[in-house]
């Protein structure tokens, strides 16, 4: 079965209650799709995420691979077998 490691950094693996978990990933699952399998799961990290392509907005860098998904195809990112990704929170101020 194909499927994709996902990671969750820093406060966030409180906030989730997980660091690391393996999900099925089928072909043309994208990122945004993923958001909603986790939810569904109860790893609520889909409100974070403000609007559906607004990362300077989010509280939560998503990376895929180590790229930031801004860089890539956004929430349209298509994921694969083997993909690694990674929620990082954060932290605004000044």
């Amino acid at each position: 079965m194909a499927d994709l490691t996902v990671k969750f950094l820093s406060t966030l693996k409180e906030i989730t209650g997980v660091a690391e978990i393996r999900v099925p990933v089928t072909s043309g699952f994208k990122v945004e799709a993923l958001l909603d399998l986790l939810e569904s799961k109860g790893i609520k990290v889909k409100h974070h995420i403000q609007g559906v392509e607004s990362f300077y907005s989010s509280s939560i860098l998503i990376l895929v691979n180590n790229f930031e998904i801004s860089v890539l195809n956004g929430l349209k990112t298509e994921l694969k077998d083997g993909d690694v990704v990674t929620f990082i929170p954060v932290v605004h101020g000044g």
